[in-house]
């Protein structure tokens, strides 16, 4: 078998949190390959931008926000786009320099509803309404497209945590590796809307 020279793990941001047990799995499989000998870079990206792209089609029908992550004021969730992450691993994987490394990869901003909502509003052009399914009424959609037991029983702990503790992260890693400020939860939506003309 070839040698290994590099492995680049996706892992997620803060996976040393119990509560989010498929979170806290990243954690294990970061342990295993930090003991493994092999050379490596971990990634943490945030919560990814693209994620409201499954109420797409509701926003820009009905003007209607269908969300899980936010249920007071206090929440707040520092969101990556995936192309600046998809760029940032592109980097790690053909430069030098990076092995040895974990990175917390998230965008410049810890957003609240009402920052998502604003920036929503201005580049839609239109008021935004926010629909929030109850944990029952997200568990049966999930089941409905496959999702089993442990999947759902997952997802609602995530959503959980989120709400109560928000998801927080540092731009700082991610601006350094791409040599410029990565890309706002705003700038996103525009680009978005441009390219589903």
């Amino acid at each position: 078998m070839a040698e290994i020279e590099h492995v680049v793990f996706h892992s997620v941001i803060h996976p040393l949190i119990h509560e989010m047990p498929h979170h806290h799995k990243k954690l294990l499989i970061e342990e295993r390959l930090v003991n493994s000998g092999i050379p490596y870079t971990i990634i943490q990206p945030g919560v990814l931008m693209q994620n409201i792209l499954e109420s797409w089609e509701s926003l820009t029908e009905q003007g209607i926000f269908q969300q899980n992550y936010f249920t007071t004021q206090e929440t707040r969730i520092g969101m990556v786009d995936l192309e600046d992450l998809a760029e940032a691993a592109s980097i790690i994987l053909t430069s030098p320099g990076h092995t040895w490394a974990t990175y917390e990869l998230c965008g410049p901003e810890n957003l609240s509803l009402s920052d998502m909502i604003a920036a929503m509003e201005q580049q839609f052009g239109h008021e935004i309404k926010v629909e929030t399914p109850s944990h029952e009424m997200l568990a049966s959609q999930l089941k409905k497209h496959g999702a089993g037991d442990y999947q759902v029983t997952t997802i609602l702990k995530m959503f959980q945590h989120y709400n109560e503790h928000g998801s927080r992260g540092n731009s700082n890693v991610l601006t350094w590796l791409l040599g410029r400020k990565p890309n706002d939860f705003s700038s996103f939506i525009l680009r978005t809307l441009e390219r589903k003309k």
